[in-house]
């Protein structure tokens, strides 16, 4: 067990993680953070229009958003991988009137997880939440991730999952766009297979491409103190145009996505004029526009169980 791969994953997601749980809120979502958290007020419009009373946050971190969409009519409930998180939660639960027992902790991908809360009455949860944690998931583990999800969330229920955008590589022209150029668009790895057996060499036309974007950017966000940082532990993102169809195919309905974060330029330019920058990226906030699909950094799917 101790050389278990996911295990070793699971350990630097928590080592991250821990390293930001008094921290994490006020850079991410609170009045500091470098970007509004837009996505909390689209979460908290889908909930509104789902009439959802009693909510589950499956990663729910420091009690990050459960603390903005509490309100008297809600039942909050939420657990996280990582214990620091879940006592930062409690802190925060104790200050907003949600009970302590409502936090625990758990992992996304196990079904039990789901169940170690409080018992809830009625046919289970009117709504999930899972923000934060499929980018952290590895592909073979998100189809359990999901199942838990529909089969934790009441018949007719609303399922909100939150991920990194992979099509904005297409307009960040960075190493995003690099790694997605070649290994997803021209699979460089097939290309010169079959060059392979023709007798030609593709090397110089890959490295061609590789040149074409701005590498360095952004800087990797390395860990500190023996704590791993964002980039040294696992953190996919998804293409929104094949999410759909797979999160349908699991058994939802009224499937959606809602683009936010967008870009008006290409990120490396904001340094020149940040704070336009920041205010064109505001204007643009309408979550169903095409161009999210590009000029968006992250999305959320929602959808009702069957």
């Amino acid at each position: 067990m101790k050389d278990d791969p996911k295990l070793a994953k699971r350990d630097g997601i928590r080592s991250c993680y821990t390293s930001w749980s008094q921290s994490y809120f006020d850079t991410y979502l609170g009045d500091a953070a470098d970007y509004p958290p837009v996505h909390v007020a689209l979460i908290d419009k889908l909930l509104k229009q789902a009439e959802a009373r009693a909510i589950l946050d499956v990663g729910c971190g420091p009690a990050s958003m459960m603390r903005m969409l509490h309100n008297v009519e809600r039942d909050l409930f939420g657990f996280d991988l990582t214990p620091a998180m879940v006592d930062e939660a409690k802190i925060v639960g104790r200050e907003t009137g949600i009970p302590e027992e409502n936090f625990w902790v758990g992992d996304a991908t196990d079904p039990n997880s789901y169940t170690s809360g409080p018992v809830i009455p009625g046919n289970g949860y009117d709504a999930l939440i899972c923000s934060g944690v499929l980018p952290h998931i590895d592909d073979e583990e998100t189809t359990p991730l999901f199942q838990n999800l529909r089969n934790t969330v009441k018949p007719g229920g609303l399922v909100i999952v939150e991920a990194r955008n992979q099509l904005f590589s297409l307009f960040s022209l960075n190493r995003y766009s690099r790694d997605f150029f070649l290994n997803d668009l021209i699979r460089a790895d097939e290309l010169k297979a079959s060059a392979e057996k023709s007798g030609d060499d593709p090397s110089k036309v890959l490295t061609a491409v590789e040149q074409l974007f701005k590498n360095e950017q952004p800087p990797l966000r390395t860990g500190d103190n023996n704590a791993l940082g964002y980039d040294e532990i696992t953190s996919n993102t998804h293409n929104p145009l094949l999410l759909k169809p797979f999160f349908e195919g699991l058994g939802f309905r009224e499937v959606f996505l809602d683009f936010y974060h967008f870009h008006p330029l290409p990120p490396m330019f904001e340094p020149e004029f940040p704070d336009l920058f920041r205010q064109l990226s505001l204007q643009m906030e309408h979550s169903r526009d095409w161009r999210g699909y590009f000029m968006a950094s992250a999305f959320l799917i929602s959808g009702i169980r069957e």
